[in-house]
């Protein structure tokens, strides 16, 4: 299965996070993943950014049988993605919200869920960033760069279908992998993997 890069040429990246490696390898791995797993009914990313994940994904799979949903804090990059979307002619429901928060209905019955989550290890007061400059709030992760990923992780507890629900979620190496690995076993209680990986730079 082909996921299409979608035409970003209408994004302002002064106010919306950039693609960049870390997004063309989640494009990568789920390029791979997909042809493997039952064709989903609802997928949903969380911090959509410039919408190249979910609207590459729409456009893949197509909108029959699938609802595809996408959430971001920003009104900047909540407007983008749905220009992004707009490219690959799957509506995408766009929700202007912090993670997760006015999705409870979806509790138990996503297949797929993506996030490129803010993973740059910051000082705590950095994550609060948004308040005054959004795209600070696109890459800055606090301590050890997990202050979303975590959050994100036990949400996938509550949200993904218990048959087929699967979770990609970006990592940096500075985020402790390992960490990460036990974290989602052992507290949250769902298997991990870990599905690709690519060197960019010093990440």
């Amino acid at each position: 299965m082909n996921i299409p890069t979608l035409d970003t040429s209408h994004i302002n990246y002064e106010d919306v996070y950039e693609p960049a490696e870390d997004s063309y390898l989640m494009l990568d791995v789920l390029e791979k993943q997909l042809k493997e797993l039952k064709p989903p009914t609802i997928c949903v990313e969380i911090g959509s950014g410039s919408g190249v994940l979910i609207g590459g994904v729409a456009s893949a799979l197509g909108s029959v049988n699938a609802a595809y949903f996408a959430t971001d804090l920003s009104p900047l990059a909540c407007i983008a993605t749905v220009q992004t979307g707009n490219t690959s002619s799957v509506p995408l429901n766009v929700l202007c919200t912090d993670i997760s928060f006015g999705l409870d209905r979806l509790k138990g019955s996503v297949d797929i869920l993506l996030c490129n989550p803010p993973y740059v290890a910051t000082p705590f007061e950095e994550i609060t960033a948004y308040k005054d400059d959004l795209i600070k709030a696109s890459w800055a992760g606090g301590p050890r760069g997990r202050n979303v990923t975590d959050k994100v992780i036990r949400l996938c507890k509550d949200l993904l279908s218990p048959v087929t629900g699967r979770a990609f979620i970006v990592l940096e190496q500075c985020n402790d992998v390992d960490s990460v690995m036990e974290f989602t076993t052992e507290e949250v209680g769902l298997k991990a993997d870990i599905c690709g990986e690519r060197k960019a730079g010093r990440e």
